[in-house]
């Protein structure tokens, strides 16, 4: 019979995603407005350093799950990077949002130095992170939970951000003033070194690795010969992407086009509460529908909400309210789906290919999860210089609708994009089940 994961075990996990999230949400959400407000870098740069900074730490991010999968310690394969890394994601989260008053040259330098650093180390603590999620049990349902549980913590965090930061950021001094920022980012650091290093003292891994040795060349085979990771690879980024961008401009939606920087927080619950209900809605409803079909159909119903409330406008708050909390309700689904099919993946590809490479599969996630924050974080700086963006000022009708459009109608397109994919994937919850009781049998055969 399998170990039944501890409430000690998830709820540690938990908070050390929360924790993570916490600064995950304050880079996302803010880093772009203190890059251009605050440090007063041009969006044209700003937008450059996302886009290469971000492609660069992604190119990385397989070849840091390879190093976890060959990671061998008393303590397991990833868990001693919880114990680790997180004092230095910590130290780096403070230096981003220390940009010196020095020469423009200087601060550029400064920014790329400090934001590319940021995300080398994020990456080698965050894919041990997800990969544990694949050994911390053998149960596929018990599996599923954990993920949809500590997806829930994940969004705790960052709902955590969007109500807490802008309090925050007023009661040092602004949101226009720099010190405001350093002190908001120290003690969010604090928070995710101290609840990250739980994870490490809260978990175990139960899943052991197999011993023999395993060439880079056929490594990536788990990747490249696996089609249904290649198809979640694909419809993620594209949905992503342009949600990083809706997130990113935020903040410029409520103070320019709601005339109230004031009701972040309060466009952060209205969005989050919702995603919540419906990330924790997602394991009975895929128990019910299967993950494939759920996505599908949250997918069509968060392009007819994005379409509907781009042709009502943002004239009525209240109705703003209503349209952002359907659109948060429907994203919680996919982030915790295609997490469990990153899952689903590594067990396919040991049936498939004999290779088992959790820390690889899972550096997919974060791979993923960066060219997204590539993509949507350059485009977010771009398309508002496009639209005539200007720092600090009244902004003119095309800057306004610009910062509306990337709020509805281009994530209803992305999302129509990222279901593509999803027509030629046939990795069924049946099928998976299938296969590792077929596994499960064939590791009994050579145990005897």
């Amino acid at each position: 019979m399998m170990e039944k994961l501890k409430f000690r075990e998830k709820f540690g996990f938990g908070m050390g995603v929360l924790g993570q999230n916490l600064i995950y949400g304050l880079i996302v959400s803010y880093l772009l407005i203190y890059y251009t407000d605050v440090a007063l870098i041009p969006t044209a740069v700003t937008g450059l350093l996302f886009l290469t900074a971000r492609i660069w730490d992604a190119v990385n991010d397989p070849f840091m799950g390879i190093i976890a999968d060959r990671t061998r310690t008393r303590w397991g394969r990833f868990r001693p990077y919880m114990l680790f890394t997180p004092v230095f994601i910590g130290i780096i989260t403070y230096l981003v949002f220390s940009v010196p008053d020095i020469s423009p040259g200087g601060k550029v330098t400064y920014i790329f130095v400090t934001y590319i650093l940021w995300g080398m180390i994020y990456t080698v603590a965050d894919i041990p992170m997800w990969s544990l999620t694949s050994v911390i049990t053998k149960d596929t349902a018990q599996k599923t939970r954990l993920i949809g549980l500590i997806t829930v913590f994940s969004l705790i965090g960052m709902v955590g951000t969007g109500v807490l930061v802008v309090p925050m950021l007023g009661a040092f001094g602004g949101v226009g003033s720099a010190r405001a920022y350093k002190m908001v980012a120290l003690i969010f650091s604090i928070i995710c070194t101290i609840t990250m290093i739980g994870i490490f003292f809260a978990t175990k891994e139960r899943v052991l690795p197999d011993n023999k040795k395993i060439s880079v060349k056929d490594n990536f085979k788990v990747i490249f010969r696996n089609k249904p990771l290649l198809l979640a690879i694909c419809s993620y980024v594209i949905i992503m992407s342009i949600m990083t961008i809706s997130q990113a401009v935020m903040v410029f939606f409520a103070q320019y086009n709601l005339n109230d920087v004031g009701l972040v927080p309060l466009l952060t619950i209205v969005m989050f509460i919702p995603l919540l209900a419906g990330t924790a809605m997602s394991g009975p409803l895929s128990g019910k529908f299967g993950k494939k079909n759920l996505f599908i159909y949250s997918g069509i119903l968060r392009i007819i909400t994005y379409i509907v409330f781009f042709f009502t406008g943002y004239g009525n708050t209240v109705l703003v309210l209503v349209f952002v909390a359907m659109i948060g309700f429907l994203m919680g689904m996919p982030t915790v789906l295609l997490t469990a099919m990153l899952a689903d993946s590594v067990v396919y590809a040991q049936w498939k290919l004999g290779i088992r490479s959790d820390g690889l599969v899972f550096s997919m996630r974060t791979f993923m999860s960066k060219i997204s924050s590539a993509i949507g974080g350059g485009l977010a700086a771009l398309l508002l210089g496009l639209y005539g963006y200007v720092p600090n000022a009244v902004q003119s009708r095309m800057a306004l609708d610009g910062i509306f459009h990337m709020n509805t109608l281009l994530p209803a397109a992305a999302t129509f994009l990222g279901l593509i994919p999803f027509l030629f994937y046939d990795l069924t919850d049946r099928k998976v089940a299938e296969i590792t009781a077929e596994l499960e049998t064939a590791d009994a055969g050579k145990s005897d």
